[in-house]
């Protein structure tokens, strides 16, 4: 696409009188976006086990003891699914090694509780990056699985289909070694439970080389996205792909940004890794919570100014922190929803969010992208039984019990809408559903509860998510 050399002048004038633009690709804004848990959660002490061996050893001491223990990953989630009251929670993030290598299957053993980022750091060293993880590198790769994750890489999506095999310790002190044709069904009943029924402690992934990515952004109609996405597809060289909706006041959700990262095949060097992009400033981010005229002139400026084409390392393009999404906002807090819709609903659902975000006016929605999910055929609760596409919605509110309580309210009607769509909602976020949204979203619930049973005999695993549902 090629960009017409405006003034500023022109550029803000058409922002404040217009808005018709939706900017693409404002490397700012990129989503999904997280902050910190919003549970509070006591739990009796925290442990940090740098060994199979430390964990074997805690364990031990719950099942004397009948202690319930919770498993903290990056500590993310924000609905207290890493924490129960008065547990045991075991930080996995001391368990953070690379364990082995191998070039010719192009497969990587890590311990769970590595960070993408890290791993990423150790990769390139070999010329190679992750196949999938998600779009911000903070997370730990055990973590990442027990949330059953998922990211921008359109082959490698849900981060699940990039395990190879995973190593999982059962509360009654068994070491499991568990695949798809080895063990499956513990496989599949670890993936997306939320540490509920067993804890890795070292997954085996697929990898990919370390190649030059090209970035290209396009602006379309909201209408057209699932058109254009189908012939998006087509180009075999797609690797990376997201698309964030307008959040003008004024034109919300007519158009979209598209940001696609194509392979060049070309392979990343030294020099290639030592000039990395400019990862966006939570300043940028925080300056739209506020202002109504930010959001309105965003996409604009982002169109005409702020995003550009350019080259970078997978690596790079997979290396973003979540510490530029932070909150400087004191007295408001943001949360993060996400809705996976089949491609025909999706349309009809953009439609009803924006009626959504109209009647609602107690928070303020900063960002929403939308994401491609292939159908999700290896975790016990699914979220993408078939092929769907993700809405993930960015949301700041006060601070307060009151504005708590109508994000509940509102969260509950459009947990609705998406259900009614034959859609379904993400689990790893502030527990406003219902128990009875919970099951039909999730009507494999049943199985969980069984595998549990079986895994986690002495129902040691918990946390407030599991408190609240079950």
């Amino acid at each position: 696409m090629i960009r017409p050399s405006t003034s500023k002048l022109v550029i803000f004038m058409a922002a404040v009188l217009a808005g018709l633009f939706v900017l693409p690709g404002f490397t700012l804004f990129h989503s999904p976006v997280y902050s910190i848990p919003l549970q509070k959660c006591t739990p009796a002490k925290v442990l940090s086990p740098d060994h199979p061996i430390g964990l074997e050893r805690i364990l031990d001491e719950a099942r004397k003891t009948n202690t319930p223990v919770s498993i903290l990953g990056a500590g993310y989630s924000q609905g207290g699914q890493t924490c129960a009251n008065d547990s045991i929670q075991i930080n996995t993030r001391e368990m953070n090694q690379l364990m082995h290598v191998d070039l010719e299957k192009h497969e990587v053993t890590v311990q769970a509780g590595v960070t993408w980022k890290r791993l990423q750091e150790q990769l390139s060293f070999f010329g190679l990056s992750v196949a999938a993880m998600q779009s911000y590198a903070d997370f730990t790769v055990g973590g990442s699985l027990g949330v059953n994750a998922h990211g921008q890489d359109v082959h490698w999506n849900p981060v699940s289909k990039s395990v190879v095999s995973m190593r999982v310790l059962l509360t009654d002190g068994r070491h499991i070694f568990a695949r798809r044709d080895n063990n499956p069904e513990l496989f599949r009943a670890v993936i997306g439970t939320y540490g509920l029924v067993g804890i890795i402690t070292e997954v085996t992934l697929k990898v990919l080389p370390n190649t030059i990515l090209h970035k290209k952004t396009e602006l379309i109609k909201a209408r057209n996205y699932s058109d254009y996405f189908s012939s998006l597809q087509t180009n075999s060289d797609l690797a990376l792909h997201s698309a964030r909706l307008s959040i003008n006041p004024l034109y919300r959700f007519k158009n979209m940004v598209v940001v696609n990262f194509f392979d060049t095949g070309e392979p990343a060097g030294p020099e290639e890794e030592k000039y990395s992009p400019n990862y966006p400033d939570a300043r940028y981010l925080n300056y739209l919570k506020k202002s109504w005229l930010a959001r309105t002139a965003r996409t604009t400026v982002e169109y005409f100014w702020a995003e550009k084409d350019s080259l970078m390392t997978r690596n790079q393009a997979m290396g973003e922190s979540v510490s530029s999404l932070a909150n400087t906002h004191e007295g408001s807090k943001d949360i993060l929803q996400e809705y996976f819709l089949p491609p025909e609903q999706l349309e009809p659902f953009i439609h009803e969010l924006k009626l959504w975000v109209k009647r609602h006016k107690s928070f303020t929605l900063v960002n929403a992208t939308v994401r491609s999910v292939n159908a999700d055929k290896d975790s016990l609760l699914p979220y993408a039984p078939e092929d769907r596409f993700a809405v993930v919605l960015f949301i700041n509110l006060a601070d307060e019990e009151t504005a708590d309580n109508k994000m509940q309210q509102a969260t509950r009607e459009l947990i609705d809408t998406v259900l009614n769509m034959n859609g379904r909602y993400y689990l790893p976020y502030a527990l406003y559903a219902t128990k009875v949204q919970l099951h039909k979203a999730y009507p494999e619930i049943s199985a969980l509860i069984a595998a549990k049973q079986k895994w986690d005999r002495a129902g040691l695993l918990n946390s407030q998510l599991y408190q609240k549902y079950f």
